[in-house]
C-alpha cells in the first residue's frame, strides 16, 4: 500500500469516527458532554506546542492534508489532528463518566487509578500502530527513550491526560446541574454553560499534563535534531 493511500485512509477513518462520536453525543442532548467533544477538538492548539523540538519533537507525514492558513517557519498542522483529539478525549472521557457509578462500586477510591491505567494503555494502543506501522507522525527522540517508535514517557502522559479529563468532566457534569436531555437551544443559558463547562475538561487535562511533562523533558533531554526551527 502506498504512503499516500495509508495517509488518506487514516484521515478518512479519523473523520468517520469523529462524526460518529458527534452524532452519538448529539442524540444524548447533553450540552456538557457535547462541550467535551468541542473542547477536545480545539486542543490541536496544544498539539502545536506539544510537537515542538523541546517537547515531543514530532514531524508529520508530508502527505497529510494541512490546516489552511496555519504555517510558521515551514511548520504546518495536519487537518486530521483536531478530529483525532476530538474523537479521543471527548467521547472517551464521556464514556468513562457515564460508567462512573460502576467504576466506583467495583474499585471504590481506586477508581481514579483504574481510569489512569485505562488512559495509559488505551492511548498507547492507539499510538503504536499509528506511529510504528502507519508512520502518520514520527517522534524524533533517542532510541533508548522509545518503545516501538513511541516515547515511553507517553505512558504516564496519556494516563494523566485521560484521568484529568475524566475527573474534570465528572465534576463539571455534577456542578453544571443541567437537566437531562436539555438539548442545544442556542438561546438557552444552559446550552452555553454546558459547552463551556464540558470544554474545560480537555483543556485542563492538556494544560496540567503539559506543565508536569515539562519537568520530565527538562531532566531527560531525549531529542534528536531533525532541523525543526522550533
Amino acid at each position: 500500500m502506498s504512503n499516500l493511500l495509508i495517509v488518506r485512509s487514516y484521515e478518512l477513518v479519523t473523520l468517520a469516527i469523529y462524526l460518529a462520536s458527534f452524532w452519538w453525543l448529539l442524540r444524548m442532548r447533553n450540552p456538557v458532554y457535547m462541550g467535551a467533544l468541542l473542547g477536545a477538538t480545539m486542543v490541536f492548539g496544544f498539539d502545536w506546542v506539544y510537537c515542538t523540538k523541546f517537547f515531543f519533537n514530532v514531524t508529520y507525514n508530508p502527505d497529510l492534508i494541512w490546516i489552511p492558513g496555519l504555517e510558521i517557519m515551514g511548520i504546518r498542522e495536519p487537518l486530521a489532528i483536531p478530529f483525532a483529539y476530538g474523537m479521543a478525549f471527548g467521547p472517551f472521557a464521556v464514556a468513562l463518566v457515564m460508567m462512573k457509578d460502576q467504576l466506583d462500586r467495583m474499585f471504590g477510591v481506586w477508581s481514579y487509578a483504574v481510569v489512569w491505567l485505562i488512559g495509559a494503555v488505551g492511548v498507547m494502543l492507539y499510538e503504536w500502530p499509528v506511529v510504528h506501522i502507519l508512520h502518520i507522525w514520527t517522534y524524533n527522540q533517542l532510541p533508548e527513550h522509545m518503545i516501538w517508535g513511541v516515547p515511553y514517557s507517553d505512558i504516564w502522559l496519556a494516563g494523566n491526560l485521560v484521568l484529568i479529563a475524566y475527573a474534570t468532566l465528572r465534576w463539571m457534569d455534577r456542578w453544571a446541574q443541567i437537566p437531562a436531555g436539555a438539548g442545544f437551544n442556542l438561546k438557552s443559558e444552559n446550552t452555553w454553560k454546558g459547552f463551556v463547562m464540558g470544554g474545560v475538561a480537555p483543556w485542563c487535562a492538556f494544560y496540567i499534563t503539559f506543565v508536569l511533562q515539562l519537568f520530565w523533558y527538562s531532566y531527560a533531554e531525549p531529542w534528536v535534531d531533525v532541523g525543526r526551527p522550533f
